[in-house]
């Protein structure tokens, strides 16, 4: 809550790359239930600035449900611990090329 702690000054920082419009497809991915990148805070917001400002060459693609399914049996602690950086990031891989191979 104390508007001049670092970690505050930084991501309002960060709020700026928000309001930029993209002149190519672009295809935004993560997973929601991410306790690294929070979805919710990060994707879905610019996803939803995109979207307000008319531009209709952008997608969001949230892989969670895939993650869950290859990966749900992992102890909580596991799962969390390795979701964003290992468990997360080979579905996202996977939507970028799939993306990426529309335009060969």
């Amino acid at each position: 809550t104390n508007p001049k702690n670092a970690t505050i000054v930084a991501a309002a920082k960060q709020d700026l790359l928000l309001g930029w419009d993209p002149k190519a497809p672009t295809r935004l991915c993560g997973g929601s239930g991410d306790p690294t990148v929070k979805f919710l805070i990060n994707a879905l917001p610019a996803y939803n600035g995109f979207i307000s400002r008319g531009d209709t060459n952008v997608s969001l693609v949230d892989v969670d449900p895939e993650v869950k399914q290859a990966f749900g049996y992992l102890d909580p602690a596991t799962y969390n611990a390795n979701y964003h950086g290992a468990l997360e990031s080979p579905f996202c891989a996977l939507v970028a090329r799939q993306f990426f191979d529309q335009y060969k």
